[in-house]
């Protein structure tokens, strides 16, 4: 329905304590898109900040959707990670997203 508002929220499996922020490599991607970064340190997710979406859409090639517990429909991306440094990968990887969402927002 035009007109309709969406939110999203963002959270991750594991964190890296040592490395407890988002890597400029990744806000330098995300910024040449156009895309704006809410906090610069990264949340982990827990099952009951998942309560209340109407969908979950998980980029992770190695979690698996019972992980949720059916809390919402699940959509798993298989996004491969990469390393901070590798920039070209970090720049396919946002363009696959951007992809993605641009084909959800589409179909919701």
């Amino acid at each position: 329905e035009s007109g309709k508002k969406a939110s999203c929220a963002s959270a991750g499996f594991l964190l890296d304590e040592k490395r407890p922020f988002v890597e400029d490599s990744v806000k330098s991607a995300l910024q040449k898109r156009g895309a704006k970064i809410a906090k610069d340190r990264p949340t982990q997710i827990t099952l009951q900040g998942i309560e209340g979406f109407d969908l979950i859409v998980c980029l992770s090639d190695s979690v698996k959707e019972d992980f949720f517990c059916g809390r919402a429909p699940v959509e798993i991306w298989n996004i491969r990670d990469t390393s901070a440094d590798d920039i070209d990968g970090i720049d396919k990887i946002v363009l696959a997203i951007e992809k993605r969402v641009r084909d959800l927002v589409k179909r919701i």
